[in-house]
């Protein structure tokens, strides 16, 4: 607190405590300083840092979340659901972090933040020291300082000091009890959503269920109120008596009672990026679900089953729901449901996400022409075979892993074969531009590119960066497995067997959605570049196991240009014949070359354009993602995300992914704006010293040469310039895309 000179006044939490303290001046500094490493299911010790509820649980010793070696199913220890009071987390094993001021590990930690300290040199993640008392943090307070917060970052203000310590004093209370009142625009938004979810007719309950298990990870918006957030559960109560969550391992699990009722809560807690998943609350976006699902006929099952054979299949699940139904549903809002997975917690670490390539583009089946939607006889066919490692729950015997393995292959195996029987009936001639859908015209969610960035991924609108060495084409039952075998049946917590059995089932998909590109192409050149894709250690061994030569028996229904690349003929028909501008998207500027020439480039892009794309030494040096931060006098004004794209030689195999890169083929990716959660370096320069410095990247030639440029330009952990461009940096973010923006994580800059 300030008085009118603008200085602080110790006094000051003690003279407003009847003012909701912990609001206004606590949690601004837990988001400004702490939650950039205590955010999520990742957060060290498991301290949570985004809400008092996180900070009144406390941390806990010994207990990852993300843990894929674990040989029995974890204990849930999600906020807001599996705890509601400090017994219930003490119980758990969580302790508390705030005490009296003399016994605080909060207090303790931050103040040694101030001393004098080396970078440490464990990551965030490797270093879970968690000290459950103070006599406990005594002993690595004269030692390392691996408790010293901000983690390896320049300590917090020392204002910021004081008001922590004053309000620790006064018992560290949180924020004052009031009932939520939502803005007037998003309560009428609320109540119609919340009146047409819960209607008692079978047909709707189907509905019901099927868009909250597409749904329970979203931020819910209005573009009126873009910075306010709902979430959707499903509650014990009616919505009008105050909803409590229903407390399940999956969204698809039996809710355990008869009746119960899906409401929308306040988003509880900070909003930051490496989690936030928006989708549209309107009344606009609502009717087009009524019209979707309920203005076309169709007859529901007498009951909704939540038997794990059927409840893990969606196929099962909702086959009285019309397929193109489901499809549309999932193609309106391509990008979220994407994003479901690359921000869900599958996607977390390099074993997670090394089952994509570094980067590709994403083109979907149009509706009119996907095989289940054409065929309901086909549908029923396949349904079996489409079965999902969901099936076997959370524990995975290790003994069944290999068996359970093999089930999965065959049953994909014999699912493709059918397939291809029945394209060879509906599309003897071929596919043509026509089998892609072109976003009805005006959908921007019609081309998606999905990136890798180490041990996490991002998924943008629109063909960023150059011609992708791989694609997808995903069709509805693609599209569904993605969202039930990553998101829905998922369990973080699940044992090894889960864990490995959802990942690998990743591999099949993946192969089948870049086999439904390649069935466009001319037929003698599908395992050609099949083979270009997959090379190096035992990948041939891996085509063979997964019955790799076999396509679709087809043949091409395109006419390609003599001379020209087939797969650059394809991909440029797609979005420059098939996709209008609006539904592809804007140019990109600086990464377009091999895919399209572009001009009209500012001169920053232009400078920028020197390094993307380009085959050298200098961007096998660079980091997964850098930030270039832009100043103009001084001042920070605009930002660059640096994307390295390693090329892979292949994505086979879960493990020893360092013997598949081909450094000497790595290229960067540059674009203007913020497209990564977890920046490994940023940069701060003056737009005047662009150019100077894309001269010194391009004479890299060792590492030494790239230390040069970033010990000038760069910021390292303890440079206390950091939260300056940290504090800009999610600031601008928020400012110009207020929908998708959140609080950026540094627990994966480098040491």
């Amino acid at each position: 607190m300030q008085d009118k000179s603008g200085d602080r006044t110790t006094q000051s939490i003690e003279l407003s405590s009847d003012k909701d303290i912990y609001t206004s001046e606590i949690q601004p500094i837990f988001n400004q300083r702490c939650i950039a490493c205590h955010s999520c299911l990742e957060s060290p010790c498991q301290l949570n840092l985004q809400s008092y509820e996180g900070v009144k649980r406390g941390a806990i010793r010994n207990s990852l979340v993300y843990d894929g070696t674990r040989l029995k199913e974890a204990k849930l220890t999600r906020m807001f659901e599996d705890g509601h009071s400090e017994q219930d987390w003490r119980s758990m094993g969580f302790y508390d972090i705030v005490g009296q001021a003399s016994k605080s590990i909060l207090l303790q930690s931050v103040a040694m933040g101030f001393a004098p300290r080396n970078v440490p040199e464990d990551e965030v993640k490797s270093n879970q020291y968690c000290a459950n008392d103070i006599g406990d943090f005594k002993v690595v307070e004269n030692a390392d300082k691996k408790m010293a917060m901000p983690y390896g970052l320049p300590a917090i203000s020392k204002e910021n000091m004081e008001t922590l310590t004053e309000w620790v004093a006064l018992g560290a209370p949180g924020p004052k009890e009031r009932p939520t009142v939502f803005p007037a625009e998003i309560e009428k938004a609320k109540l119609a959503w919340e009146n047409f979810l819960n209607q008692r007719d079978m047909k709707t309950k189907f509905v019901a269920r099927y868009l909250y298990e597409h749904l329970f990870l979203a931020d819910f918006y209005l573009e009126s109120n873009p910075r306010y957030f709902l979430k959707l559960i499903r509650s014990s109560t009616s919505c009008e008596d105050g909803p409590k969550i229903i407390p399940t391992r999956r969204p698809s699990d039996s809710p355990g009672i008869d009746d119960w009722y899906y409401c929308f809560i306040k988003s509880p807690g900070t909003t930051v990026d490496k989690t936030h998943i928006p989708y549209n609350l309107s009344l606009s976006k609502l009717s087009w679900i009524k019209k979707n699902f309920m203005e076309i006929q169709w007859t529901p099952d007498a009951s909704l089953n939540f038997d794990p054979m059927v409840a893990s299949n969606p196929f099962m699940a909702f086959k009285s729901i019309p397929e193109i139904a489901r499809y549309k549903f999932l193609l309106e809002d391509a990008h979220y449901h994407i994003s479901t997975f690359i921000k869900g917690p599958v996607c977390n670490g390099s074993n997670a996400v090394n089952s994509i390539q570094e980067q590709f583009y994403t083109f979907f089946v149009s509706p009119q022409s996907d095989l289940m939607v054409l065929s309901p006889d086909y549908s029923k066919q396949v349904i079996e075979q489409l079965k999902l490692p969901g099936q076997w729950g959370s524990k995975v015997e290790i003994t069944n892993m290999l068996g359970d393995y093999q089930k999965l292959i065959d049953d994909r195996n014999q699912y493709r074969k059918n397939r291809g029987m029945q394209l060879q009936k509906v599309r003897p001639n071929g596919l043509t531009l026509s089998d892609i859908w072109d976003g009805d015209g005006h959908n921007d969610n019609a081309v998606l590119t999905i990136m890798r960035h180490g041990g996490s991924a991002r998924v943008v609108k629109g063909a960023f960066g150059d011609l992708s060495m791989t694609a997808f084409v995903l069709d509805y039952s693609l599209f569904e497995r993605l969202v039930y075998n990553l998101v829905v049946n998922f369990d973080v917590y699940g044992n090894i067997g889960h864990q490995f059995l959802t990942r690998v089932y990743m591999d099949l998909i993946r192969m089948e959605a870049e086999n439904n590109f390649l069935d466009f192409l001319p037929i003698e050149e599908r395992l050609k570049l099949k083979k270009s894709w997959y090379r190096g250690f035992l990948t041939t061994h891996k085509l063979n196991l997964f019955d790799e030569k076999q396509f679709s028996p087809i043949p091409a229904g395109m006419k390609f240009t003599k001379g020209k690349s087939s797969q650059l003929d394809l991909v440029q028909n797609i979005l420059f014949e098939r996709m209008n501008s609006k539904v592809r998207g804007p140019v990109d500027p600086i990464n377009w070359k091999t895919l399209k020439e572009v001009s009209n480039q500012t001169a920053e892009e232009k400078e920028l354009a020197r390094i993307s794309g380009v085959k050298g030494m200098f961007a096998r040096r660079f980091p997964e993602v850098a930030f270039i931060v832009i100043n103009e006098n001084g001042v920070p004004k605009r930002t660059y995300t640096v994307v390295r794209n390693r090329q892979l030689k292949n994505v086979s195999w879960i493990m020893l992914e360092s013997i598949r890169t081909d450094p000497n083929q790595d290229t960067l990716m540059i674009a203007k704006g913020y497209h990564s959660s977890y920046p490994n370096q940023i940069f701060a320069i003056e737009a005047s010293e662009l150019p100077k410095m894309i001269d010194s990247v391009l004479a890299i030639f060792d590492q030494s040469d790239y230390n040069a440029i970033f010990n000038q330009y760069g910021l390292l952990r303890l440079d206390p310039r950091i939260w300056k461009y940290y504090d800009f940096m999610v600031q601008d973010f928020i400012a110009k895309d207020p929908v998708q923006a959140g609080y950026l994580d540094l627990s994966r800059y480098q040491l």
